[in-house]
């Protein structure tokens, strides 16, 4: 990945594939341990105001709330969410 923005579509195409919601560990790991943080505030700056949003949610399931991101489309409670277990009342990633 050379630009800056390679590294942006790389996680967008990582997270639209994604079964389920993924650890930012996760994505960085999939991507060659690129440092994926800055990546994903601009993805979710980039789709402000367009009906697709980056949730951050805590895994209930973990014994550390473990933080999850995922891709919801459309807005209120029905909006989809890529992957599963994560609802339309949780938190955009920023």
């Amino acid at each position: 990945m050379n630009r800056p923005d390679d590294l942006v579509r790389a996680v967008e195409a990582t997270l639209f594939a994604a079964q389920a919601p993924m650890t930012v560990e996760a994505i960085s790991t999939h991507l060659g341990g690129a440092d994926v943080r800055e990546a994903l505030r601009e993805l979710a700056e980039s789709y402000e105001g367009r009906g697709i949003e980056l949730v951050e949610t805590k895994d209930s399931g973990s014994e550390d709330f473990t933080e999850l991101v995922t891709v919801r489309l459309g807005s209120g409670d029905a909006a989809e969410v890529s992957g599963t277990g994560v609802g339309p009342r949780n938190e955009p990633y920023l």
